[in-house]
């Protein structure tokens, strides 16, 4: 047992222990809507672990990358199944938003184009899964609040003063300061 080889097969074994564990118990709780990305992710992990031992390359980042895609397969075929039949309506959504952040989905938060039934991760208080039915763009919307938008005009005859200016713009900054108190949070 003197062989880096072996060594390492062992070492890989004990380190990877754990995360099998969990891939297994994972595995007994969703059977049956999950088998089959379960038995996809779980054929990929083991062929990827075989191929970085037989490569000898196999650290912290191989064995993250390698999880992360066995999960990604399990979470694309969730994705694909109908979550509001499965977990009846209302659960269906923070469960798809935590899925699609776990795997990868890309997110339009910032805004940018999307894709006819394609899922995107949106949302101002927590992901959310948008499937839109046609392609289009989400705009952001700075931050979580709606952007205010005020469009004050002003019409005054030619021969109005300066002061009568200042004082009018004055009843307008305080009318504007009213209504945001009213509006924000």
């Amino acid at each position: 047992m003197n062989d880096p080889v072996d060594e390492l097969v062992v070492q890989v074994r004990a380190d990877t222990g754990g995360f099998m564990a969990g891939v297994a118990e994972m595995q007994r709780t969703l059977d049956g809507p999950f088998a089959g990305g379960l038995e996809r992710a779980g054929l990929g992990l083991s062929r990827s672990l075989g191929r970085a031992l037989s490569d000898g390359k196999l650290g912290f980042d191989e064995l993250r990358v390698i999880a992360l895609r066995a999960l990604g397969e399990i979470g694309q075929g969730a994705l694909r199944m109908d979550l509001g039949s499965l977990f009846g309506g209302g659960a269906a959504r923070p469960l798809a938003g935590f899925l699609g952040g776990l795997f990868g989905l890309p997110g339009r938060a910032t805004g940018g184009p999307v894709a006819a039934g394609r899922p995107y991760l949106v949302g101002e208080r927590g992901p959310e899964v948008f499937v839109p039915t046609a392609a289009g763009r989400v705009e952001a919307n700075g931050g979580g609040r709606a952007p205010i938008q005020l469009t004050v005009n002003v019409a005054a005859p030619r021969e109005a003063s300066a002061q009568a200016m200042r004082q009018t713009g004055a009843q307008v900054a305080r009318a504007v300061a009213r209504t945001l108190d009213r509006v924000r949070p």
